[in-house]
């Protein structure tokens, strides 16, 4: 009577071993498929992301904002000033080491043509990110917000993967959609130009920020002006300051070579 009893017991330990094996088994399955499931971003990014929510705000628009359990205003304008930041950083980076013979006037303009609105527009563009933004309907500046959207996905990775991640991603873009050395080689750096001139006419000149003015989509336009030789000789009005001293860099070699 008691084998039996012993035989019972031992027949239970030995299911209960066996059923704990299974789960363990299970469960290490289950977690083998999760990992190797994609992730939400996972296609755009060329990673796995750990903070999905992140990136979902990085595609909020402001026109869209949302409110969390706190009350606090949800929209990508905040990931867009920081991804703006990160982005400036790496891209000195870049041309510091890729240009190891020019001086600072040629990295601040190849710097400049590489981070301006233009090009991560066209970056954006590239990428489809507009297939990912949330907006209202009918907002007129859609064709302008992409390189905003790539800006706060930019200051997504950085705060999901750090900066060595986020400065990956930034380069592996760049040289799957913009063609970096012709940029360079083709566009005319006004600032740069106006710079060189004067340094050779011994004439000192600087910047002034005249005007900011909030336009549609909650956006700024800046009117910028540059003083030659205690002379304003030049004005420049764009979505950015950069593109802004630019434009009156042009104007005034204009000036200047009539």
């Amino acid at each position: 009577m008691n084998n039996k009893k012993y035989e019972k017991q031992d027949t239970t330990l030995k299911n209960k071993k066996l059923a704990y094996k299974i789960s363990k088994t299970l469960k290490r399955f289950w977690i083998k498929i999760q990992f190797w499931k994609p992730t939400k971003y996972q296609d755009l990014l060329g990673f796995r992301e750990n903070n999905t929510r992140l990136y979902d705000i990085a595609f909020i628009h402001s026109s869209m904002s949302q409110r969390d359990k706190k009350g606090k205003l949800l929209n990508n304008e905040r990931l867009e000033f920081l991804g703006d930041a990160v982005l400036e950083t790496v891209m000195s980076e870049m041309v510091y080491k890729h240009y190891p013979n020019q001086k600072e006037g040629f990295l601040s303009s190849a710097r400049a043509l590489l981070v301006r609105r233009k090009t991560t527009n066209e970056l954006g563009e590239k990428m489809g990110l507009r297939n990912y933004v949330i907006m209202r309907k009918g907002n007129n500046n859609f064709n302008n917000i992409t390189g905003n959207l790539f800006e706060a996905l930019v200051g997504a990775v950085y705060l999901d993967k750090g900066y060595d991640v986020a400065a990956d991603f930034i380069m592996r873009s760049y040289k799957q959609h913009i063609k970096m050395e012709k940029l360079l080689r083709k566009e005319q750096n006004y600032k740069s130009m106006l710079l060189e001139w004067c340094q050779k006419e011994r004439k000192e000149f600087y910047y002034e920020l005249v005007e900011e003015t909030r336009i549609e989509d909650n956006k700024i336009r800046f009117q910028s002006r540059v003083i030659v030789d205690g002379r304003p000789m030049g004005f420049g009005v764009a979505n950015s300051k950069r593109e802004s001293e630019q434009a009156a860099a042009k104007q005034a070699l204009q000036t200047l070579k009539d």
